[in-house]
């Protein structure tokens, strides 16, 4: 929860809390002006610098209705109950993390081994293989800017991470001036694990007896997109005294790179024998001030989209079909390149048309049969729609 309003003997509309964004579409959240009646409170959890009645419950509709908090934990670490997390984007970020607020990088579920579960809100991965590391990917990635992060090792040394992970269509090399520390390939990463090995890609480069870490060890990560650099730190010392903030002494670094939007760095992690890291991305104070100029990763520090109104580029309709043999679907905000129906009614099969391969030619999902080219399907791409026939996968009569 980020905001919680209980309004007191009124029954009011969706509206009373949020509105449509005219610049985004986006339904976003929007200050209550209304009163609370007498048993009614506002909790923001704005204040989490205790967990009191008057801090982490306080009760900001003016009404004093606060809260006791019972086994909340704003304590740094693993276990903090109270995170800067938020769907709005907001403040600034001086690089202590716990600041900005915004949606915040995690680790993702849907890019995570076999071998490791996550936990936590998915910002700690535990390994459960004695023998095969599994690794997780973060849920941001990024092409350009500056970020830092975090991780702590939190059960026994069988973890490590802080690896940076890059995925391009180019194929350039990934390595350091002295081909110490890096990898190359089409998909490579950094990484250093508790014995003080550097890993580019899976193959161990150098091990480093002063930088073995352990349970406690709080090692940090900053990413220079912008220049193609990247540095770990242990407890607040930089690696090889690297400066971030200079481009000097970098751990490891992407070779012929250009910051440019199909090269993207993601966090990485792994762990294994029941190993443990814990993660923070900036959702909750850092243990040690990222480097000037390095911020959190979250969207409210991501570049803006390109696409700033989502459905002047993707939009989604409902129709009952009539069996005409031309029908015009309109509405849309865009003419489409791609469009995917579906019969809801029936299980027939979904019917994917684009204007690359053009009308009258579909590829389905859910067969592996070739293209085919059915002229009762979609006939016309349209400035603010397509038309379709009376194919009874995209028209039949009556069927939703």
């Amino acid at each position: 929860m980020s905001e919680y309003y209980f309004i007191d003997g009124q029954q009011l509309l969706p509206t009373s809390f949020a509105k449509t964004d005219p610049a985004t579409g986006q339904w976003i959240p929007k200050r209550y002006t209304g009163t609370y009646g007498t048993n009614g409170f506002y909790l923001n959890f704005s204040d989490n610098s205790a967990t009191t009645a008057t801090a982490l419950g306080k009760d900001s509709s003016g009404n004093n209705n606060n809260f006791t908090p019972n086994n909340f934990s704003v304590a740094a670490g693993a276990g903090n109950d109270s995170l800067v997390d938020s769907p709005t984007n907001y403040g600034t970020d001086t690089g202590l993390g716990g600041e900005v607020r915004g949606n915040y990088c995690t680790l993702n579920a849907l890019a995570t081994g076999s071998y490791a579960t996550l936990s936590d809100g998915s910002i700690i991965i535990t390994g459960s293989s004695a023998t095969n590391s599994g690794s997780s990917l973060g849920t941001l990635g990024f092409y350009s800017g500056k970020f830092y992060y975090e991780f702590t090792v939190t059960s026994t040394t069988g973890a490590f991470g802080g690896v940076v992970t890059y995925y391009s269509s180019n194929t350039s090399t990934l390595i350091d001036e002295n081909n110490t520390y890096g990898s190359t390939g089409s998909n490579k990463g950094i990484g250093i694990r508790g014995s003080g090995s550097i890993y580019g890609n899976t193959s161990e480069k150098q091990t480093i007896s002063a930088f073995t870490f352990s349970t406690t060890d709080v090692m940090g990560v900053a990413v220079d997109a912008d220049n193609g650099a990247v540095y770990f730190s242990k407890n607040g010392v930089w690696l090889n005294s690297g400066l971030p903030t200079s481009g000097s002494s970098r751990t490891g670094s992407f070779h012929n790179w250009t910051s440019s939007t199909d090269r993207i760095c993601y966090p990485a992690f792994a762990a294994y024998n029941g190993g443990a890291c814990l993660t923070n991305f900036g959702q909750r104070p850092f243990a040690y001030a990222a480097p000037s100029g390095f911020k959190s990763l979250c969207t409210h520090n991501l570049p803006t989209p390109a696409v700033v109104k989502s459905n002047t580029a993707f939009d989604a309709t409902l129709w009952v079909g009539d069996a005409t043999a031309s029908r015009n679907i309109t509405g849309f905000n865009f003419a489409p390149d791609l469009v995917w129906i579906k019969n809801r009614t029936n299980s027939y099969s979904h019917y994917l048309s684009d204007t690359v391969r053009g009308v009258n030619k579909q590829i389905y999902t859910d067969a592996t049969e070739a293209e085919s080219s059915l002229t009762t399907v979609l006939s016309a791409f349209n400035s603010d729609g397509f038309t379709i026939g009376n194919n009874v996968g995209v028209n039949n009569s009556g069927s939703n």
